[in-house]
């Protein structure tokens, strides 16, 4: 006799995930959860570790790479995104004979430098996330950086043949 019997089967989609990206961050930030990813309920990775939350401050400079792991029925996808924790714990200004500062910080982009005349200021340079200088002058207290983005930058101010390091967030 002849039998035929048909079976059914369901192939289910692939889930669709994604992770926006997460700004460079100074070490001396405070720990953020992680909630980048989409659809929620998926799960993270931080450099190979399970994760609900980062800290910047515990020995994570350089380059951080976050997966997001998602499952529905049955079908799993990830979504990766990197990101770099910068070293500002290490940066100081130096102690001289004045007290350098640099305000507003954060900032929309125009600043001031105090603690110091602007004649004895002899070059400013703003350095971005990867160290690419990104402006620079010379005898002046007053910085306008609203042509850059927001993010982290460093900011060395020449003062007395002294080089000080101040970080710097431009936030909008």
């Amino acid at each position: 006799s002849n039998t035929s019997s048909t079976v059914n089967t369901t192939v289910n989609p692939i889930p669709t995930v994604n992770i926006s990206s997460i700004a460079n961050i100074c070490d001396t930030a405070e720990t953020f959860t992680l909630n980048q990813g989409s659809p929620s309920g998926g799960t993270y990775e931080v450099n190979g570790a399970t994760a609900t939350e980062f800290n910047p401050g515990t020995g994570n400079i350089g380059t951080n790479t976050v997966v997001y792991s998602y499952t529905e029925n049955g079908c799993s996808n990830t979504a990766q995104t990197s990101f770099e924790v910068l070293n500002c714990s290490g940066i100081g200004i130096e102690e001289l004979d004045l007290q350098i500062s640099l305000y507003p910080n954060p900032s929309k982009g125009k600043l001031t430098i105090g603690g110091v005349e602007k004649e004895r200021i002899e070059e400013v340079i703003v350095y971005d996330a990867i160290g690419k200088r990104v402006f620079s002058s010379q005898k002046s207290n007053q910085i306008d950086l609203e042509h850059l983005s927001d993010g982290l930058y460093r900011v060395s101010i020449k003062v007395g043949g002294k080089e000080n390091i101040i970080p710097l967030q431009i936030m909008r």
